[in-house]
């Protein structure tokens, strides 16, 4: 009898274990699919506008034309950069939520740096939710959706680093690095002037369905399709911030060459300007209007999308 007693002694405690245990699980589960907690958007081919605001007063509109992301509506954003934030906003998830010993900490420092990130389909508001520091050495970091009470430590799956990372936009690093976006179908003039040999300078202008170079009654179409082509595939090779004394040395001499474009729709107009650079053999500095901002480019490839106007217009003789 005594042996059959505790039996059932044991059966209950287990029974009572794990009802608690259920209870408990259910409840966090219950927690964690709330709509505070979905963070995803799964369709990100949805989107149409991504609005990024930081604590500090930065903010950024992301906007969706055709197959650009348009960054304040005039600069074409890094294709491979856009890819990393989409995926982010894809795969974002919670991780677990914060304890009650960390909420209060967690609270005071969302409410001081984050970023405000609004989601956008068409002219709709999907979601919007603030991203907060960093937490659980590097692997997580806090998130919030607006009008939620409680905050959640989220992730990228696969990802180990500052989630914040993913969505700091800073306009003049996101610059996709295509010096001129065009084509044929929505160019609308481009100048190529070269200072110190005016006689080399052309401007190539979209009239009734055709291309006309000034001063020249016909141009070698296939030069100037091939022009056109190599202009649209220019790049910069990368970023530069040169100190005050390099800065003074470049701008006080002529510029060797000064290429502007501009679109039909106005969007990817831009201005280069390019110094000659003897001394070094592989590539020049150059200037960007549209961000204000210096640039090195490989000369190799100048010599590609600047030709002289006698390069547009000569034809061969063999």
């Amino acid at each position: 009898m005594k042996k059959n007693r505790s039996l059932l002694l044991l059966l209950a405690v287990l029974v009572l274990g794990a009802l608690a245990w259920y209870s408990i699980s259910s409840k966090q589960t219950s927690t964690l699919n709330t709509i505070d907690t979905k963070f995803q958007i799964l369709d990100t081919a949805s989107l149409t506008k991504i609005f990024l605001a930081h604590k500090d007063g930065r903010k950024n509109t992301i906007t969706k034309k055709g197959n650009i992301w348009l960054i304040n509506n005039r600069t074409i954003a890094d294709a491979g950069l856009m890819r990393s934030l989409l995926k982010g906003i894809h795969d974002i998830d919670v991780k677990r939520p914060v304890s009650s010993s960390e909420r209060a900490e967690v609270v005071r420092s969302i409410a001081t740096q984050h970023i405000k990130v609004e989601l956008y389909a068409g002219e709709g508001l999907l979601k919007t939710y603030f991203v907060g520091q960093d937490m659980d050495n590097h692997t997580g970091s806090v998130l919030l959706m607006e009008g939620a009470e409680e905050p959640y430590i989220g992730f990228i799956p696969g990802f180990e680093g500052v989630l914040a990372q993913r969505f700091d936009v800073k306009e003049e690093d996101w610059r996709d690095k295509h010096i001129f976006r065009t084509n044929p179908s929505i160019l609308q003039k481009v100048s190529v002037n070269y200072p110190g040999n005016p006689q080399g300078s052309f401007s190539l202008t979209y009239d009734k369905g055709n291309f006309t170079i000034s001063n020249v009654p016909t141009a070698d179409s296939a030069k100037t399709q091939r022009f056109l082509q190599e202009l649209a595939k220019s790049s910069i090779e990368s970023w530069v911030n040169p100190d005050m004394a390099t800065l003074d040395s470049i701008t006080q001499i002529k510029p060797m060459l000064v290429i502007t474009l501009e679109n039909k729709d106005g969007i990817g107009n831009e201005t280069l300007t390019i110094w000659d650079a003897p001394d070094n053999p592989d590539r020049y500095p150059a200037h960007l209007k549209s961000l204000d901002r210096y640039a090195t480019v490989q000369k190799f490839q100048v010599a590609h999308f600047a030709p002289k106007k006698d390069d547009l217009t000569r034809r061969n003789t063999k």
